[in-house]
């Protein structure tokens, strides 16, 4: 028999994510959308959901796959070549982790893609996943180093392992980690220039979405915002009506914390790819003006035609490079926005990948690129205005750090509040951000 399509798509993008050290989600959206375009045939994926759920599966843990192959093989996990490595880690992870494929069926269609792929070698893959079946692979609980034994269970870089320890102790450290490695929740901001969150709550379980109304505990008291699960949601009429947008609760919290009011003047520095902006302007009521400025023009494009989706005309966009002052807004603006590129340490669960990559310099180098962007974008306050720092890591390196340096070098602005949240089960992101306060005169 043929080699089955939905774990073959899964493993063109485990691949390409492997070899071109890209955003899982960028690939696999690559992978269903070329599956989609070849129509009915032999190419078409027939159950995307699966595809998705083994391929974050195994990027999310595949130092932990890559230790039980190692540790099965003779001559350890660097002897296997790169595109069997992918396939031998999607077998062990269906029989680890997936209670809707049988063991046999994990091993009989890894095997099968062995047979297309990789002739020859398929009585190497069967043996490697029998021997885990036998429980012959070693147990990463066993080992003694407390970081190293972190850095297997929960597949994440060594580097950050030991940041996060040395920074928050290892219970808390653990925990984040733990939590990498769930399915993060999905919350969406109600657009109240269109509706309110009772009307659209109704109008999302009458097409079958589960709707969580609990705000107090589920989004820290954030009416406006909703707490969702259901297959879909992004296609469904109310999202094309622009009833709302997805935006995590800890993100909206922090744009609720600087209070942008109606007729003030917003700037946005890195808008894309548009919640905050597009949270203000619904504080706002539609009424004043945000520049929401970004690198990346293309980016602004796609905030825009968001922005129409959701009837927001206050918008006006300019690319530009937020580390440069652009000398047209200083002095003008009430609020500013800053939400720096980052680590994104708060955000594991939903960029699996980043895990697996090295924190340079432990966050002091983008850091460094971080203050330069905050103290640019603080030439745009008025008297009186206020500036919001922001950022989805949980790296105190690029966050207490990066502030506290600004008020120190800043002696116009004073800090009036700040907040960290660290991930949560079932719950926000991890998430930061310092609000400071221009002096009058």
């Amino acid at each position: 028999m043929a080699a089955d399509q939905d774990r073959l798509a899964a493993y063109e993008a485990l691949v390409r994510i492997d070899k071109n050290r890209a955003y899982s989600n960028i690939e696999l959206n690559s992978v269903l959308r070329k599956s989609t375009e070849a129509g009915s045939g032999k190419d078409q994926v027939r159950n995307p959901g699966f595809v998705r759920e083994l391929t974050y599966g195994v990027t999310e843990n595949r130092t932990l796959l890559d230790y039980y192959i190692g540790s099965l093989v003779n001559n350890g996990i660097d002897s296997v070549k790169r595109e069997l490595k992918v396939l031998l880690r999607m077998g062990i992870y269906q029989i680890l982790y997936m209670d809707s494929v049988p063991d046999h069926s994990a091993v009989d269609e890894t095997v099968k893609i062995a047979k297309t792929l990789f002739r020859g070698k398929e009585g190497f893959v069967n043996g490697v996943l029998r021997s885990f079946l036998r429980g012959k692979a070693q147990d990463p609980h066993d080992i003694a180093d407390k970081e190293e034994r972190l850095h297997i269970l929960y597949s994440c870089d060594k580097g950050i392992v030991h940041l996060l320890i040395s920074q928050y102790g290892e219970e808390t450290a653990e925990n984040i980690l733990r939590i990498s490695l769930e399915a993060p929740p999905l919350y969406i901001r109600v657009n109240t220039l269109k509706t309110n969150a009772s009307v659209l709550s109704e109008r999302l379980r009458d097409l079958g979405f589960w709707v969580n109304d609990n705000y107090d505990h589920a989004n820290h008291g954030l009416k406006d915002i909703l707490m969702v699960s259901g297959k879909g949601i992004i296609e469904s009429e109310p999202f094309i009506d622009g009833d709302f947008f997805v935006q995590d609760a800890s993100s909206a919290g922090a744009v609720a914390a600087l209070e942008p009011c109606p007729e003030e003047t917003v700037i946005d520095v890195c808008a894309a790819p548009g919640g905050k902006t597009f949270s203000a302007a619904i504080m706002m009521d539609n009424r004043g003006c945000i520049h929401a400025m970004d690198l990346h023009d293309n980016k602004l494009r796609a905030l825009m035609k968001q922005a129409g989706r959701l009837g927001i005309d206050i918008i006006d966009t300019e690319q530009h490079d937020a580390k440069e002052v652009c000398d047209k807004y200083m002095g003008i603006a009430d609020k500013v926005i800053c939400d720096v590129p980052c680590s994104g340490l708060g955000v594991l669960r939903r960029k699996p990948e980043i895990k697996d990559r090295p924190l340079r310099n432990d966050g002091r180098d983008i850091a460094e690129i971080q203050y330069r962007i905050l103290s640019a974008s603080s030439e745009y306050v008025k008297a009186g205005g206020k500036l919001m720092y922001s950022t989805c890591t949980v790296n105190k390196t690029e966050n207490q750090e990066v502030t506290e340096r600004f008020a120190a070098e800043h002696s116009g602005f004073s800090m009036c509040k700040s907040s960290l949240t660290l991930p949560e089960s079932g719950g926000p992101d991890g998430f930061y951000y310092c609000i400071f306060v221009k002096d009058s005169k």
